[in-house]
């Protein structure tokens, strides 16, 4: 039973709902703009964007030769980087920009070598890279970028071949450089992956690199963090390990950032559960295509839909779902640029983000490791999604407030394997005004309240929505 609180406000809802990666997608071949607009999409995060729109972002490209003179506009190569993250811009979602290099996948790293870089060159390199989009330098623009992370996973393989002191010594030079030069800009590293915390909790050698950025008053004002999920609860759960970690080595005012998360399919072979990495790494690609397969399914989109709401109540400032674009494995958007079962999450989400101030969130009671709810009201409205990744389930939920007000269910959608967001007949109440919502398979439902003998005031969710138009024609469209 899922027992809605319509007059418990428990607080605003929180746009968690960042991307990495797009708004363009296989080098400006598909563009997703509309998309990020629709979804109000709040930031997105620059890593790995030589997928997306080749030759941007990553620091060899901004700045190909590090014996050149970093004070020199010329020794810079702005312009692709310009492009993409303009587009960016276009959608109305905030620059989150990486300062670094995407991970080697080939046998001989090229970039993410300590010794390509001195610690003084890269922090002025770095600052420049500031100055242009901040400050108008080297026929720049004045965009306000506020969040400058250093690095991505260099606990993790092909992202750092170099040791933690080599890597102290360049995020500290950088940190200390871009704070004295604008105190304002938030610096934080570094995208750590599964190398961030032992098992026990314990500090890592990692963990204790944050530790002396404390002691030597190297600035820290967030640090970012990766996660690949099982379920909902696998979010919250590191998200409170990770503050934990951060308020013991003294970093209580650093904001905590998941910069990277997506539901991680697992597959039994012989004896345990295989992921798609570990199916990568032994090359059995029969198996990846098959946990791919899965990654595509509405159960995937209905733990993405649940970590969003699970999220609001994790000790985080930013989210970062990887990635918004038409990767096959982690995408929100097919291969023929249209959105994916994990891109209709997005579109469930993004419907409790009215334009405007956001709606205020009900207390909920009745979640479970495989069932969750959010719900929002704005005035006489009332607005629930509710996740399930178990099989088949009818979904009881009531509405109950102190003064007895009463609610009548106005429209019923579900995600399923079968549907995207589809209406469905809107189910009659049971006793005592209890009401089983319909899920045949893993998925979202959403449904909309309106209190017993009263019209609905407020905005249409629907009438606001940038228009679907031609880009985003689903069949029977034409």
């Amino acid at each position: 039973m899922i027992t809605i609180y319509s007059d418990q406000p428990v607080g605003p809802l929180r746009p968690l709902h960042g991307v990495n990666r797009g708004p363009v997608d296989r080098n400006w071949y598909f563009d997703l703009r509309p998309w990020f607009q629709r979804w109000q999409v709040p930031s997105v995060r620059t890593h790995d964007c030589i997928y997306n729109a080749f030759d941007t972002v990553d620091l060899h490209y901004l700045f190909p030769d590090p014996d050149a003179d970093p004070e020199d506009p010329g020794s810079y190569a702005f312009g692709l980087s310009d492009d993409l993250l303009a587009a960016i811009r276009d959608t109305g979602a905030e620059i989150y920009f990486r300062l670094g290099e995407t991970i080697e996948h080939q046998p001989r790293m090229t970039w993410n070598r300590p010794e390509r870089w001195k610690p003084e060159v890269l922090a002025r390199v770095c600052v420049n890279i500031v100055r242009h989009y901040n400050e108008g330098w080297a026929n720049g623009f004045h965009w306000g970028i506020r969040h400058w992370e250093f690095w991505n996973e260099p606990d993790g393989p092909k992202n750092w071949t170099g040791s933690v002191e080599e890597f102290y010594e360049l995020y500290s030079a950088v940190a200390c450089a871009i704070k004295a030069h604008d105190p304002s800009l938030k610096v934080g590293t570094a995208g750590f992956g599964y190398l961030f915390l032992s098992r026990d909790e314990t500090i890592t050698k990692w963990g204790s690199m944050l530790k002396r950025c404390v002691d030597k008053g190297v600035p820290v004002d967030f640090v970012s963090w990766h996660r690949y999920l099982v379920s909902w609860n696998d979010a919250v759960l590191y998200a409170n390990r990770v503050r934990r970690l951060l308020d013991e080595i003294g970093l209580e005012k650093a904001e905590s950032h998941l910069g990277e998360w997506s539901p991680l399919a697992l597959l039994n072979a012989k004896e345990r559960p295989v992921t798609v990495f570990e199916s990568r790494n032994m090359k059995r690609y029969d198996l990846m295509r098959r946990i791919g397969a899965a990654q595509q399914g509405a159960r995937a989109a209905a733990v993405i839909f649940g970590t969003l709401a699970a999220l609001q109540d994790a000790p985080v400032e930013i989210a970062q779902y990887y990635c918004a674009d038409t990767s096959s494995l982690f995408g929100l958007f097919d291969s023929y640029g249209l959105p994916a079962k994990r891109g209709w999450a997005f579109e469930a989400f993004s419907e409790f983000v009215l334009s405007g101030e956001a709606p205020m969130r009900l207390a909920v009671e009745g979640n479970t490791h495989s069932v969750i709810a959010l719900a929002t009201r704005e005035g006489d409205s009332l607005r629930l999604g509710i996740a399930s990744t178990e099989e088949q389930i009818d979904l009881p939920v009531q509405i109950l407030s102190a003064t007895g007000e009463q609610w009548e269910i106005k429209r019923a959608r579900v995600l399923d394997e079968t549907s995207d967001l589809m209406e469905v007949p809107v189910p009659p109440a049971q006793g005592d005004g209890v009401i089983a919502l319909p899920l045949s398979t893993p998925g979202v439902v959403l449904a909309e309240f309106v209190p017993v003998g009263r019209a609905v005031n407020g905005k249409s969710r629907q009438a606001a929505a940038i228009p679907v138009g031609e880009w985003a024609a689903r069949d029977g469209d034409w």
